[in-house]
């Protein structure tokens, strides 16, 4: 299919809803107070507008009335807080995928020299991607899903490159679950009425280009992509020279329960807010907002008499000099016992814990809702020590992770492969361009101790070969690595005395050549 025709509605009908769910999650996901406010209040500034919709009864109006927008009282500030922790959910998703560099392994039935030029290109991308990759995995976590971007320009870089592309600039096409096109668009220029957009369409074999000139929601007229700084460098259309799709979608996760029957948009994942949490979120703020406007109310007061007050002439009121350092004395009144004091000072009480206590409620809800454990993001009291301890306690953020990485690691070796067939097409690289395996580093990394008193036991027991045990110890090492450490270990031990096992006996593996254990 071609880009869409002049004066296309857009977005189109069947991604509006959607849309306008992703928009409320990106304004939880910015952090920003004046985001909520446009969604919630209709209105970027910092004092939102009353809609109608704030003033009705039902569903509706108390949707509309969630503090971020609940209207403002006239004459008012409008002195909402909030607390960002949808941002610190989408960052903690992310850094539990893609803490460390993904790992690209060549295809290992290869011939020798081409996995050997295969596995050094790999590593290279493997370093290229890791940026991107944390990105994506945050705005996912917080869009409900990403799409990565496949793209190259000789006079830019040496090669092809992947980028993401956040989930409200796009409208996929989906074919039995599997992504077949999508069309990106960014706004490039805006003026009141006026909305010019670049849409940048990824089919199977080619990429187009176009740009429109029309409304908010209206695509308008073509226009020449020279004329706009943005698009001036395009062509119309170019050829991928490659049978793979150059883009592919990510989603954070599966089923989105409220658009499964919506067969547009069904295949869209769910951001980690989508569960439920958006109206623990706003509860969580409004308990944060009211623990500071106690704070506010609970300032010490001094309530004066009006005797003691010093006049500003006629029509001008009175006043209390509070930063003055000496008073003329005062003319208390004649009947006053003795020591009186008439100044009364006001301290209402604070109800800290209370309001910590919600607060503190609130965000394990919200936290756990999303598919985390409260040690995850620093929560827990109790600080664990061994590799173990941190396993136990971030075990439901650990199954979470888990359930990503489904989605993204055939995802990256798609776009992986494609890389490379990119690279050997436009940039002569000559490579192999077979799928490489894909792996992740572990999200909780096990201490040298640990490590060490494992290969141990597996020596005294002799359960494992030397190269098992390296294995053990550098799991993301290829056979070269390990057969080369395994010689080094055999020469470094050959003169010296095998350890005793646990039957006093040596090991294995220590054995001198043609002497039997037994």
């Amino acid at each position: 299919m071609p880009l869409p025709e002049p004066n296309s509605e857009w977005p189109p009908k069947d991604f509006r809803a959607a849309l306008r769910t992703i928009a409320e999650w990106s304004a939880w996901y910015s952090g920003e107070p004046d985001e909520l406010r446009k969604v919630y209040g209709g209105t970027t500034t910092s004092y939102p507008a009353n809609r109608p919709s704030q003033f009705r009864g039902g569903l509706v109006g108390a949707v509309s009335r969630m503090i971020w927008g609940r209207p403002t009282p006239t004459g008012e500030a409008d002195e909402r807080l909030h607390i960002p922790l949808a941002g610190d959910i989408a960052t903690i998703s992310a850094d539990l995928l893609f803490a460390e560099p993904v790992t690209l392994t060549a295809a290992q039935d290869l011939p020798d020299d081409d996995r050997k030029a295969q596995q050094v290109k790999l590593e290279q991308l493997g370093e290229q991607l890791h940026p991107v990759l944390l990105e994506a995995a945050e705005v996912a976590a917080g869009l409900g899903g990403v799409y990565l971007r496949d793209a190259w320009d000789q006079t830019v870089a040496d090669g092809p490159w992947t980028s993401a592309v956040h989930a409200d600039a796009a409208i996929p096409e989906f074919r039995y679950g599997r992504l077949a096109a999508v069309t990106f668009w960014w706004v490039i220029e805006r003026d009141e009425q006026r909305v010019v957009r670049h849409l940048e369409r990824h089919e199977l074999g080619v990429i187009e280009h176009g740009v429109y000139d029309g409304t908010a929601d209206s695509l308008g007229k073509p226009a020449a992509l020279g004329r706009y700084a943005a698009t001036r460098l395009l062509e119309p259309a170019v050829a991928t020279g490659i049978d793979v799709l150059t883009a592919g979608y990510v989603p954070n996760m599966r089923p989105n329960r409220a658009w499964r029957s919506q067969p547009q948009v069904c295949h869209l994942g769910r951001s980690d807010y989508g569960t439920g949490t958006v109206g623990a979120m706003g509860a969580l703020d409004e308990a944060w907002t009211s623990l500071m406007r106690d704070l506010d109310l609970g300032r010490a007061r001094a309530i004066l008499p009006s005797y003691m007050l010093e006049h500003l002439g006629p029509g001008q009121g009175a006043a209390f000099a509070a930063d003055r350092r000496y008073f003329v004395g005062l003319n208390m009144p004649p009947n006053a016992a003795p020591g009186t004091n008439p100044v009364t000072l006001s301290q209402p009480l604070l109800r800290v814990a209370e309001h910590l206590q919600i607060t503190q409620e609130l965000m394990l809800r919200v936290i756990s809702s999303a598919g985390y454990s409260a040690q995850s993001l620093g929560l827990a009291g109790e600080v664990a020590i061994t590799a173990t301890e941190v396993t136990n306690k971030r075990e439901r953020s650990l199954v979470t992770r888990g359930r990503k990485e489904l989605y993204w690691v055939p995802e990256i070796a798609k776009r992986a492969q494609a890389l490379l067939m990119l690279g050997n097409k436009h940039f002569d690289w000559g490579l192999p361009d077979v799928m490489p395996a894909v792996s992740l580093a572990d999200a909780v990394q096990p201490d040298l101790g640990t490590i060490a008193a494992a290969v141990e036991m597996l020596a005294r027991a002799e359960a494992a070969s030397i190269e098992q045990r390296v294995r053990y110890v550098h799991p993301d090492w290829d056979d070269d690595l390990v057969l080369a450490e395994v010689a080094r270990i055999k020469d470094d031990t050959a003169g010296s005395v095998p350890a005793a096992d646990v039957f006093g006996q040596p090991s294995a593996d220590e054995q001198p050549d043609g002497e039997d254990a037994g």
